[in-house]
């Protein structure tokens, strides 16, 4: 599986973040990106939101969400 991502700006990604913690919440973001939760454990939600620059997932959560790769690595 090819896991460099830094050619692939302008993609679309959709994301399922799994919190598998026992007792710990999880923040997940990307630097400088923007995310857009479309599902929750599983479940579509009706107003997907949008512009959020991280996710908190509580335990045994999960969100599925777009990743738009629209930013230039600056590394």
């Amino acid at each position: 599986m090819d896991r460099n991502y830094q050619d692939r700006s302008g993609g679309r990604y959709l994301l399922r973040i799994v919190n598998a913690a026992m007792g710990k919440t999880l923040y997940f973001g990307i630097a400088k990106h923007k995310l857009t939760i479309v599902a929750m454990d599983g479940h579509l939600i009706t107003n997907p939101v949008s512009s959020m620059d991280y996710v908190k997932l509580s335990v045994q959560q999960s969100i599925d969400c777009i990743l738009e790769a629209n930013q230039q690595p600056d590394y």
